[in-house]
């Protein structure tokens, strides 16, 4: 079911519609399969004209103003992971979870680095300090799972029922009739974990590479971004209409990556080009219910991409205007069954905005 009352401040059809001129694509001389994109340039940004935020903060109820993760589950319930607790938003009212010392079913940890809800209706939230928690609904209380390669940075089930665990250098798994998860491999750290249409699981790694699972094998493949790899750790993945990845890394931009032809178009932030991506160090890539894809920066706002034009339309804060984006530093993005995109931000709360 979905919450109506979540249902966001619209955004004028006109905003979603572009003009601009349409991108040149240029092959590099150094390899074949890797494109870099060179965008016409422009006398001014396609600015968020028009664009109406609504936001939710502690003043809201809202537990704590860093949301590092967000998630619908299919009951129509918003839940927020924060530094400070975990929160269940209905719409009007925010519901906290918390530690608590006197109670052994209480969450472990309330530094939340990522939520997720399995196919069978399973809330699992993962901390900072290492926790993996079970949240059942009936009874309200949470079962813990701990780990020694803390913080729990990723979770996702696959196809085949398998439920992943990202730690910090270790991946671990939990099999349908397993009770405890197992490690599987160590020396990675996965920021993200992603499974394609096609049923291939990527794992998006902290030094820079992209994984997929042979199966056949059990073993990780490397895969080449085709880019020095320093300080780009990747962040987040996910994929577009036309079954591509889209990856983004921190401080090198977000990439284009089509697996069967094994060609990779790179975005970065050009300062003389107002149309190019927002800033290099990406928190999120997100794919509406439309197909649009939404660039969560870690500084500089949110982008949305223009596949028409291969130009990004930027939003962002504007100081004295309550319905512009809260902050310009982005964490995490979630559009809900109504169509609201949600923007968590560092240190202001979350951003709504209704892109139909």
């Amino acid at each position: 079911l979905c919450l109506t009352a979540l249902a966001g401040l619209s955004v004028p059809a006109s905003l979603l519609a572009s003009t601009l001129n349409a991108q040149t694509i240029s092959a590099t001389a150094s390899t074949a399969n890797q494109l870099q994109v060179a965008l016409p340039r422009a006398n001014s940004s396609p600015a968020s004209l028009g664009a109406r935020f609504d936001r939710l903060t502690t003043e809201d109820g809202l537990s704590q103003n860093t949301v590092t993760s967000i998630l619908q589950d299919t009951r129509g319930f918003m839940w927020f992971g924060t530094e400070d607790g975990l929160n269940k938003y209905d719409g009007h009212t925010f519901t906290v979870y918390r530690h608590d010392p006197d109670d052994p079913h209480s969450l472990r940890d309330d530094s939340i680095m990522t939520l997720y809800e399995a196919p069978n209706g399973v809330l699992w939230i993962g901390t900072q300090s290492g926790w993996l928690e079970r949240y059942d609904r009936a009874t309200g209380q949470f079962t813990h799972y701990a780990f020694d390669t803390p913080p729990v940075l990723s979770l996702y089930q696959d196809r085949e029922g398998v439920f992943w665990i990202a730690t910090w250098n270790a991946i671990y798994r939990l099999d349908r009739d397993a009770e405890e998860p197992s490690v599987v491999f160590t020396h990675i750290t996965a920021n993200t974990i992603y499974e394609d249409r096609d049923g291939v699981l990527w794992f998006g790694a902290n030094d820079g590479w992209l994984h997929f699972l042979d199966r056949a094998e059990d073993k990780l493949r490397p895969v080449s971004v085709n880019v020095p790899v320093e300080n780009h750790s990747l962040t987040t993945i996910t994929e577009d209409q036309e079954g591509a990845l889209w990856i983004g890394r921190d401080g090198g931009g977000v990439s284009r990556y089509d697996d069967p032809q094994q060609r990779w178009i790179h975005y970065r932030h050009d300062p003389d080009d107002p149309t190019s991506l927002v800033d290099d160090a990406v928190s999120s890539v997100y794919r509406d219910q439309a197909g649009a894809l939404w660039i969560g920066a870690l500084e500089g706002g949110l982008d949305r991409f223009d596949s028409e034009t291969g130009r990004f339309v930027h939003y962002q804060n504007v100081p004295g205007d309550p319905h512009s984006l809260s902050e310009d530093s982005i964490l995490s993005l979630y559009q809900d069954c109504s169509g609201v995109l949600w923007i968590g931000t560092l240190t202001a709360g979350l951003s709504k905005l209704d892109p139909v």
